[in-house]
């Protein structure tokens, strides 16, 4: 059996919280909150919520 490579498996998890509900409309998440809970650098993190935003699930806020 494959491990799932990381930022899929950050993609999953987050993609599936947020259409089981888990994580809220609304719900502020940032980055460095998710990287540290799923023990992975912010890279992979930061292309799993491109690929979230690309399906509308996400919407992206950059600080200046």
């Amino acid at each position: 059996m494959e491990k799932t490579k990381k930022p899929n498996k950050v993609y999953e998890d987050y993609k599936n919280a947020i259409l089981y509900m888990r994580i809220l409309s609304g719900t502020s998440i940032g980055e460095n909150e998710v990287a540290a809970r799923c023990g992975v650098s912010r890279t992979p993190v930061r292309d799993a919520f491109r690929q979230l935003e690309a399906e509308g699930l996400l919407k992206v806020k950059s600080h200046v």
